[in-house]
């Protein structure tokens, strides 16, 4: 399924479409004419609607809550925060398959927040260098690992549209680690891994060499005059390079 299209799982980050970050939030107003033109937009594609029950049926259950007028009580009271985020560490570790203690649940999760940032500073620094000024995360966001408080911090009106974007990013990416990391431990992809690094050491790779030794070699192709195909390719060793002077035909 593509991640820009109106079908996309990414339906929550799509910033034109009925789910995008607004300017302000409302919570208390459900019979507003901005509630109520929002709905009109929602309810004009049946997927939406179906994605917005789902994901409100999913943020309900991760808060504890039965409506979204019970958020703000969450903002100000820390301590129905921490319960939630200890209750939500259980969630998390049924949902991805995290056995252990609810600190290990916890350390495990703070894995997948600093994977989610490490996604977001490697695009900042390189595929989307020219808009690292709009990719960049905000300080608060970036230190906060807890998925409670980043849900929070969505309807938190404290924070500016920019920054509560970026942590539903965030727990999207989250999640989305979550789901990998579970799927390799799930078809023990590092154990297979490993068996068939043991399998090249003892059939493929040079044994005149150590594990992890690194020889330097160079290809020297031969090439058709007519149509520059490769008709053969030889294997020569750095000290043959340096004394060597490519003819024509051939490619070091």
């Amino acid at each position: 399924m593509s991640v820009i299209n109106h079908d996309s799982v990414f339906t929550s980050l799509r910033q034109n479409g009925p789910l995008a970050t607004t300017d302000s939030v409302e919570l208390n107003t459900p019979f507003s004419r901005r509630t109520k033109d929002w709905l009109r937009i929602l309810r004009a594609n049946r997927l939406n609607i179906t994605k917005y029950r789902a994901l409100r049926s999913q943020v309900f259950e991760f808060l504890n809550i039965s409506d979204f007028s019970q958020i703000p009580t969450l903002l100000e009271n820390k301590l129905l925060r921490n319960e939630r985020s200890h209750r939500a560490c259980t969630l998390l570790g049924n949902m991805f398959g995290v056995e252990g203690t609810t600190r290990e649940v916890e350390a495990r999760v703070i894995e997948y927040a600093r994977t989610a940032d490490a996604v977001v500073n490697s695009l900042r620094n390189k595929i989307m260098a020219p808009y690292a000024s709009h990719i960049a995360t905000t300080n608060e966001i970036e230190v906060t690992n807890d998925p409670v408080n980043l849900l929070l911090i969505m309807f938190d009106d404290r924070y500016h549209k920019k920054a509560r974007f970026e942590a539903r990013r965030k727990l999207v990416l989250m999640s989305l680690a979550g789901s990998i990391d579970q799927r390799e431990r799930e078809t023990q992809i590092e154990d297979k891994f490993s068996l068939f690094l043991d399998f090249l050491n003892d059939y493929v790779w040079s044994r005149k060499q150590k594990i992890g030794e690194h020889e330097i070699v160079y290809l020297l192709s031969h090439h058709n005059s007519d149509d520059f195909r490769c008709t053969d390719v030889q294997l020569i060793s750095l000290e043959q390079a340096n004394t060597m002077h490519p003819e024509a035909g051939t490619k070091l």
